[in-house]
């Protein structure tokens, strides 16, 4: 089963292989630095696996199919069938026309990998196939009205019709050559005959399909295209999460390169140390992995659950600030009522015999103006806005534990 992205074998290998050709020949110096590169590439593989990276399979389960006639007279993505007509493709290697080719190049090569560091520095040769170019074409065609141009589809359920090797330079053969040496080539070659029934997922636009976020042609049925699908977009999402984990785990390691470096010279230390450190990379790596995935795949619930929480703290808070009522000192700094206006007299009135004056007597006690209200019973101040005790009416200080006057208790202006 072939996948439309090219990654090698030894990917995985590869990259452990530079981190630590990395920490034997840059310097302790410059791997933190190098580290700190493969840190965020691999937050980003976290990221563009769910974010970026798409289900063909799903998008071609959730696309209605239609006939060639109903697509022609529509726009947006649809998903028809037929058998292609127009003007096709001939390739050397197959005996028809074809709508699709794609061709392989390969050789065989030799390369020395190398593992661990200082004295559990290892070397090993490897032996395998690496591609060395890749080319492919395709083919105008029309389905009933609907013309279809698919340069940049994905080909899906094409067919190997010749897969030779080479050695030296000479023509490419089918038969064995005694097993692959170094240097020698292999040349794979698949095909869509022009005379199978195709399928094809995209956007058409004006009766031509020609892109689309998901734009595919297959020679295979409904259900075996999208298994088909599926199954890249499984083993994609599982690579871009295990490069993410090596990206991480090597550049925690480079970052702590100086500092085992330094551990290196302590007999019996260094390499458990190297082991130690290298085990909470791994399982730092696979938690930040996890945890970022998490967050990606349920970033609505988390964003409820934020909003949920901002709310019932506000909430919360005006509840503790009610029944706190407010403080001391706002209480103090507030502008002291205006004084009580007399009613104004009537001037009918002014004919009225006056009173005879009241015999003077002692002096009335200041007058209280009451501030209480349901948060701040017994809280009183006089009408030149001094806090005043709840009791007896004596001039007090908000400080006052005790009324100078009458003696009473008092806390922050009220009767304790």
């Amino acid at each position: 089963m072939r996948f439309p992205f090219n990654i090698r074998s030894s990917a995985g290998a590869g990259l452990a292989q530079s981190g630590e050709q990395a920490a034997g020949g840059c310097g302790v110096v410059f791997q933190p630095i190098v580290g700190l590169i493969l840190i965020p590439i691999g937050l980003y593989l976290v990221f563009h696996s769910e974010v970026r990276l798409i289900n063909h399979g799903r998008v071609w389960a959730e696309t209605e199919l239609v006939s060639a006639e109903q697509a022609a007279t529509i726009t947006g993505r649809v998903k028809i069938k037929g058998f292609p007509e127009g003007e096709f493709l001939t390739h050397a290697r197959s005996d028809r026309p074809v709508v699709y080719w794609e061709q392989e190049l390969e050789e065989f090569i030799e390369k020395t990998e190398t593992t661990g560091t200082g004295s559990d520095r290892r070397t090993r040769t490897v032996r395998e196939w690496e591609r060395q170019d890749f080319q492919r074409d395709w083919a105008d065609f029309k389905i009933g009205g609907v013309q279809i141009r698919p340069d940049g589809a994905q080909a899906v359920g094409e067919t190997q019709v010749f897969q030779g090797t080479r050695r030296g330079g000479g023509e490419f053969t089918t038969e064995g050559l005694g097993g692959a040496r170094v240097g020698d080539e292999r040349l794979t070659v698949r095909v869509i005959g022009a005379d199978r029934e195709l399928m094809i997922c995209g956007d058409v636009a004006g009766g031509t399909i020609s892109g689309g976020r998901t734009f595919v042609v297959s020679a295979l049925n409904d259900a075996s295209t999208e298994q088909t699908l599926r199954t890249q977009y499984m083993v994609a999402y599982w690579l871009l999460k295990a490069g993410a984990v090596l990206c991480l785990t090597v550049g925690l390691m480079m970052i702590a390169s100086p500092a085992l470096y330094l551990f290196g010279f302590i007999p019996f230390v260094g390499r458990g140390m190297s082991a130690a450190v290298f085990g909470a990379a791994l399982l730092g790596s696979l938690a930040v992995v996890i945890v970022l995935t998490v967050a990606l795949k349920f970033w609505w619930l988390l964003l409820l659950v934020l909003i949920l929480s901002i709310g019932v703290g506000a909430w919360a808070g005006s509840r503790v600030r009610r029944r706190r009522g407010p403080s001391p000192t706002a209480a103090a700094t507030a502008a002291p009522p205006s004084p009580i206006q007399p009613p104004a007299v009537d001037a009918t009135l002014g004919a009225m015999s006056e009173a005879p004056p009241a015999p003077p007597g002692p002096a009335a006690p200041p007058k209280i103006i009451s501030r209480d209200t349901p948060t701040q019973p017994q809280l009183r101040y006089t009408a030149e806005g001094k806090p005043a005790c709840p009791k007896c009416g004596a001039v007090i200080e908000l400080t006052d534990r005790f009324c100078s006057s009458c003696g009473s208790r008092l806390d922050r202006g009220r009767l304790a």
